[in-house]
């Protein structure tokens, strides 16, 4: 996870007093469970611009012999490409995803949406990994998350390329509606999946900081679950489908695969 100035980090007013809690499972055993089965690690690496980047993704999809998994779109690059397009990346770039087995895939195409940073991989797979849309079904992704709200969440800290620990935090509101989520977190936890403790998607985590005032964790910015949810479905669609049918829920994808 990259590090942006305190006034950078998404334009957010703080919270004075931040609550913040460590690695903890035992909250909700069905959304620690579903976060550690879906959680990949995405290993990238750009010989154009001589770097090495690891963060975290999840697998949103799986139809028929492709993956589709979420990630932070700055931990592929920061092209400029119009919205939901298949992308072309840096020459030479690849990108290599570990999944919950131990077993790797390859990204073969990138879909992105220029005014988030999420990207979706379109990656290979050994042995069918486990997804978000079939673990939970009839879950959903928050598009937006109120005014004055403390949503207790859960995410995935794995600082330095260690073991993967399920952690608890909030997403936090003020009375204009703008958003943060408090995490345990660190570099290389970017684009980990953000679950409500009944397993629906709060959102990815893509950047934070480190208030002065807090004991422990960070002040991250996340992409709303939704619009990730909706860039899944694009990525699938865009490279399953000739002409896409539009308004389906994410279960119909499901539905549809082989």
């Amino acid at each position: 996870m990259r590090r942006p100035s305190r006034s950078a980090a998404l334009g957010l007013c703080v919270v004075s007093v931040l609550l913040l809690v460590g690695p903890v499972s035992a909250q909700s055993p069905f959304a620690a469970g579903l976060l550690e089965s879906i959680t990949v690690r995405v290993s990238v690496e750009n010989p154009a611009r001589s770097e090495s980047v690891l963060c975290h993704g999840f697998v949103g999809m799986v139809l028929r012999e492709t993956a589709y998994i979420a990630t932070a779109k700055h931990c592929v690059e920061r092209p400029n490409s119009s919205p939901l397009t298949a992308a072309t990346v840096d020459p030479g770039l690849s990108a290599t995803v570990t999944y919950q087995d131990g077993s790797r895939g390859r990204a073969r195409q990138f879909v992105w949406d220029t005014t988030q940073d999420a990207v979706v991989l379109a990656a290979s797979f050994e042995r069918r990994p486990f997804s978000y849309a079939a673990s939970c079904p009839r879950c959903w992704g928050y598009r937006s998350f109120g005014t004055g709200q403390r949503i207790p969440v859960m995410s995935i800290l794995s600082a330095g390329g260690g073991p993967p620990v399920v952690s608890a935090g909030y997403v936090v509101t003020d009375l204009q509606g703008r958003y943060a989520v408090i995490l345990p977190a660190a570099p290389g936890t970017s684009g980990a999946a953000v679950l409500d403790l009944s397993g629906n998607l709060a959102g990815i985590v893509v950047a934070g900081y480190l208030p002065p005032a807090a004991q422990a964790g960070w002040l991250a910015g996340i992409v709303p679950g939704a619009l990730v949810i909706d860039l899944v479905r694009y990525a699938a669609d865009h490279q399953a489908h000739p002409s896409p049918p539009r308004g389906d829920p994410l279960t119909s994808w499901l539905a549809r695969a082989p």
